[in-house]
């Protein structure tokens, strides 16, 4: 499992920092962050995020392709899941936890979840997309 060789202590002392440096510099009811104000994303939600990356990521990178990122991955999403019994053999090892995503199989695809985000999932099936520009 791709979890086991991951550094989660020091991935967790980095949110940590950056987790104090918004509080300090974006406290809640600041003129830069009002109510309603902008919140952090949770770690479980940022962990997942990395699991997913470095899932994908490829021992010899020979092209980088600048896309969307992550986006706000908020308390129901992390109910979801990833119906891995849905995705072809190859992928059947990636993570199973939904992320708003480029890296995340489920991210604009709702039909492998396990149940349907309250906030809309419908955004572009990335990788229908580069499945299709590989052909």
């Amino acid at each position: 499992m791709l979890e086991e060789h991951l550094d989660k202590t020091a991935f967790l002392t980095a949110y940590e920092s950056i987790i104090g440096a918004y509080r300090k510099h974006l406290p809640v009811g600041a003129r830069l962050n009002p109510t309603p104000s902008l919140q952090p994303e949770d770690f479980a939600a940022c962990w997942a995020a990395e699991c997913h990356r470095q899932f994908w990521k490829p021992g010899r990178v020979r092209l980088t392709l600048i896309a969307e990122s992550h986006v706000y991955t908020d308390h129901d999403d992390l109910k979801a899941r990833i119906r891995s019994e849905l995705l072809p053999p190859e992928a059947a090892d990636a993570p199973s936890q939904y992320v708003r995503l480029i890296y995340c199989l489920a991210y604009g695809d709702s039909s492998i979840l396990t149940r349907v985000p309250e906030q809309s999932n419908e955004h572009t099936k990335f990788w229908n997309l580069f499945a299709e520009c590989a052909s």
